[in-house]
């Protein structure tokens, strides 16, 4: 089966490629050898933009930068206490089950501006979040 040749448009590939599957034998009529050859056409386009996107994501450093959040804690929130910070999750949209991955992304996107003191408070805020979802069943 031919495949898209980089900078071929879809109409060059598809007029190459029909051909092609009508000499091998592949398919039994034009318009089957035209399916094959959209459908690989389309296999191609799908996975070249996933190719763009990890490329993407593997060369920026602030990958989080990107991501579009509902939510946006209150001011300061992360520099409370691991109850105070508990509190405020919980409250927050999705409660608890979405409660330890805000944590999480505050924490990876903080990095290594978080002290260790802090750091650890934030810990023991996601220790009492597991605690409270194994009790909730949530």
């Amino acid at each position: 089966m031919p495949i898209p040749n980089k900078g071929e448009s879809k109409s060059e590939y598809i007029s190459r490629c029909i051909p092609y599957i009508m000499k091998k034998g592949t398919a039994k009529s034009q318009e089957q050898a035209a399916a094959i050859c959209y459908s690989i056409w389309e296999k191609r386009a799908n996975e070249s933009k996933i190719e763009m996107l990890i490329d993407k994501y593997l060369n920026e450093e602030n990958w989080s930068a990107d991501v579009v959040t509902h939510w946006e804690p209150p001011e300061g929130l992360f520099t409370k206490s691991a109850k105070a910070i508990v509190i405020a999750l919980k409250r927050a949209p999705g409660g608890l089950s979405k409660a330890i991955a805000r944590l999480n992304f505050y924490i990876n996107r903080a990095g290594s501006n978080l002290s260790a003191e802090r750091k650890s408070e934030l810990e023991k805020a996601k220790s009492l979040i597991k605690k409270m979802k194994g009790s909730s069943g949530d």
